[in-house]
């Protein structure tokens, strides 16, 4: 544990670096921050709820396979053919999935550093755990992320492509498509609040579980897959806490987009509906896994917000001007959530706990180096 506090510590400090440093220098600290990330990534050792079971695969799978993708299949045989550990396997997806983020956020953003750097700190609190866990998943969530620049530009038949690439790497990619047709401009913000408030009662009525429920055993018949269709898992975390703060931080971008970069409405709806279809869907852990090529943007919106707040915020003396930036309080909650999931986490590797695979019990960093078996 001491090992993820003392990361998150160098992460937090990574924002004084940069203020502190000569602005012909600073821009090399997200760049450093991004290394350090990539690094721990790519030799991590049993770290992560799939770790053993993608170990487990390396070894095991093969073409005519039914699971998982083909890509993965051709993929790990490669790498067995030529005598690689399963070490490798990491070390790639780690490299291409951090690679795609790092030019996802250079195209967003281009040369405005302090908002890669706060959209890294962010990835980090809430996202970097999972490039460690889902890595199929992962990857195909961040060609999408780096590929939604065609959204932007309107570019239907490039956006397709992408899909189709990230939907070879992890098949649940097929749900981006819908991210071109989401709307692309800013609401009045009751409306927000509005369709927010429906979501939650439909999802403490049950309304959308029920539903999928008889879909499912009507069309389906599959109890098993039922089984699995309906894994609360996904609900677990959810509290009023958590929702006030997501809904504040869609209100707070929504000001702040208007006035710092409007070309983003359209990403700050697709973290909307993402949002949403968390809520409803939170009896069902596969589909909210699909809500997270939606999500996945708020990295940016978080570092929009922060942005917005530090320079609204204006104290006046008689003689100087102090901006006090309250941003950086956005940051407070998602570390709290951070740290706080990792300390439930029994962090004992003999312990089976939810998951069968020991690795999901881990959190205890370790360095492998291990290139060929």
């Amino acid at each position: 544990m001491l090992f993820w506090i003392g990361l998150t510590i160098l992460t937090l400090g990574t924002i004084v670096f940069y203020k502190a440093i000569p602005q012909t220098y600073n821009k090399s600290i997200p760049i450093l921050l991004f290394i350090v990330l990539t690094f721990l990534g790519m030799f991590r050792y049993q770290i992560g709820t799939d770790y053993d079971w993608y170990s487990l695969l390396f070894y095991t799978a093969k073409v005519g396979d039914i699971y998982p993708e083909l890509s993965f299949i051709l993929f790990v045989d490669f790498l067995r053919s030529n005598g690689f550990s399963f070490q490798v396997m990491f070390i790639i997806y780690e490299v291409l999935i951090m690679a795609f983020l790092w030019l996802g956020l250079r195209y967003y953003e281009r040369n405005n550093y302090e908002i890669i750097l706060l959209a890294l700190i962010f990835f980090f609190l809430s996202q970097y755990m999972g490039t460690l866990n889902g890595i199929r998943q992962e990857l195909a969530m961040l060609i999408i992320f780096w590929g939604y620049k065609y959204c932007l530009k309107r570019r239907l038949l490039p956006y397709i492509l992408v899909v189709l690439v990230a939907f070879f790497i992890h098949n649940s990619a097929v749900i981006a498509i819908l991210l071109y047709f989401v709307p692309r401009k800013l609401y009045q913000w009751y409306w927000y609040v509005i369709a927010f408030a429906i979501s939650l009662v439909i999802w403490k009525l049950n309304i959308m579980a029920n539903i999928v429920i008889k879909l499912g055993s009507i069309l389906l018949g599959d109890i098993w897959y039922m089984v699995y269709l309906t894994d609360k898992d996904a609900a677990g975390n959810m509290t009023g806490l958590y929702l006030i703060y997501q809904l504040g931080v869609i209100l707070i971008a929504r000001l702040a987009i208007k006035d710092l970069n409007p070309k983003y409405a359209q990403m700050l709806n697709c973290c909307f509906f993402g949002l949403l279809g968390h809520f409803i869907f939170a009896f069902s852990l596969p589909i909210v896994r699909t809500t997270a090529y939606f999500e996945f943007f708020t990295i940016i919106i978080w570092a929009l917000c922060v942005m917005y707040l530090n320079n609204k915020i204006i104290i006046k003396t008689t003689k100087y001007r102090y901006l006090l930036p309250l941003g950086y309080l956005l940051l407070v909650l998602p570390t709290f959530i951070f740290l706080r999931g990792l300390d439930n986490t029994p962090q004992n590797y003999y312990v089976h706990w939810r998951n069968t695979n020991p690795s999901s019990m881990n959190i205890n960093y370790s360095f492998n180096f291990k290139i060929f078996d």
